[in-house]
């Protein structure tokens, strides 16, 4: 009718208000932070028996037979069992690790669906925390200031930070070194002779190398997550 200039002005008003109150409606659903789904976790089993499931469906729904139907139907309860599953493995989980992050020290500390987060900046955490979980279903989480020792079972973790404060304990067996501690190593070595040591990314690589040039002639394993990656403590 346009084309033919026979469009009758009430049409274009009534077609551009239905168009307002498309946009409209479609402005509000988007402004609403409880329609969006966040941080699922979603793990490589859970993604095949996706594409199973949606691939199934798809077929079931063009062409409906009895084993389309059954695949479809497999794929659900499987999908199902094995976030229940997953759930009932993380309740039963702990697990304390060492994570990498530029200037600072984390260690995170899973206990369930439970996450303590230990840290020396809780500023400087970026997406290490939240990634974690939720990949591991973490329910729950805290935050605290990274303390000197730790007991983790029947092991102990001694931390030296800047202040380079030598601890008490002997024969610990694992010794953090942090934020970068002007001290001689290999008289700490010797004077605390700990099992592992460890040095996450507060630390200045050159002083690092030293620290790994130092483990070395003394034959105790030396891990530095800059080059490792994060460090799982067994306890």
């Amino acid at each position: 009718m346009a084309l033919l200039n026979a469009l009758p002005q009430f049409l274009v008003n009534a077609f551009n208000w239905v168009i307002y109150i498309l946009n409209a409606i479609v402005e509000w659903v988007a402004q609403q932070e409880g329609f969006i789904i966040k941080d699922i976790p979603f793990d490589s089993v859970h993604l095949l028996l996706g594409y199973i499931i949606i691939i199934s469906a798809v077929v079931f729904l063009s062409k409906p037979i009895r084993k389309t139907a059954l695949i479809l139907f497999g794929g659900v309860v499987l999908f199902q069992s094995w976030g229940i599953w997953n759930n009932l493995q993380v309740r039963r989980k702990e697990t304390v690790i060492l994570a990498h992050r530029s200037r600072n020290s984390v260690v995170l500390h899973q206990l369930g669906d439970s996450l303590s987060i230990l840290t020396s900046n809780p500023t400087n955490m970026g997406n290490i925390a939240n990634d974690y979980a939720v990949a591991e279903r973490i329910r729950t989480s805290d935050t605290s200031k990274l303390k000197n020792s730790y007991i983790l079972g029947e092991k102990r973790l001694v931390i030296v930070d800047s202040l380079a404060l030598f601890p008490l304990e002997k024969h610990p067996d694992y010794l953090l070194l942090t934020l970068s501690p002007k001290l001689h190593l290999e008289r700490l070595l010797d004077s605390l002779q700990p099992k592992t040591v460890l040095a996450d990314g507060s630390n200045y690589p050159s002083l690092v190398a030293k620290w790994k040039s130092t483990c070395a002639q003394k034959e105790i394993p030396f891990h530095y997550t800059g080059e490792k990656g994060f460090y799982v403590f067994k306890f």
